[in-house]
């Protein structure tokens, strides 16, 4: 897996590679704009001493300001297996954006479609999600997951 790196651009860290123990947070930690917007699109992986990592980031923030963008599928898994990844000590971390997986019935392709969070609604005991279309076929597709389950995370 490649080596964790980040790059500052617009007021966003787009962090890419492996997140672990060894991989430095201290410049998005001494951040002086609030808050911090994190993006995760390019990440590979995080393990848990890179959970450790980013708590510690979220913890050492001193208004816990910090907002994560476009994340992958294993990083939405990892937040609703692991709820205190985004609620350090009271300070709740803004998840923006997530990668939803779609699949088209029709034409059979899978993609993970960017969804923003607030773009998700919930209507009685139903979650509505935007739709997407096939880019292949321009047929309407559907979540590979139970909306429930993946957006647990909402709270």
């Amino acid at each position: 897996m490649a080596d964790f790196e980040y790059r500052a651009k617009d007021d966003m860290f787009f962090v890419s590679g492996k997140i672990d123990g060894r991989s430095d947070l201290a410049a998005l930690a001494s951040y002086t704009k609030t808050p911090v917007r994190i993006n995760f699109r390019e990440t590979t992986a995080l393990t848990s001493l890179g959970m450790k990592m980013v708590r510690d980031l979220i913890h050492a923030r001193p208004d816990g300001a910090v907002e994560f963008h476009e994340c992958p599928p294993y990083l939405v898994d990892m937040l609703n297996i692991i709820p205190n990844l985004i609620d350090v000590d009271g300070h709740r971390v803004h998840v923006r954006s997530v990668y939803v997986p779609f699949r088209c019935q029709d034409c059979s392709l899978d993609v993970d479609a960017l969804v923003r969070t607030d773009e998700v609604k919930k209507k009685g005991h139903e979650l509505a999600v935007p739709a997407k279309r096939c880019q292949k076929c321009a047929r309407a597709m559907g979540m590979e997951v139970d909306p429930h389950d993946y957006f647990i995370f909402l709270g």
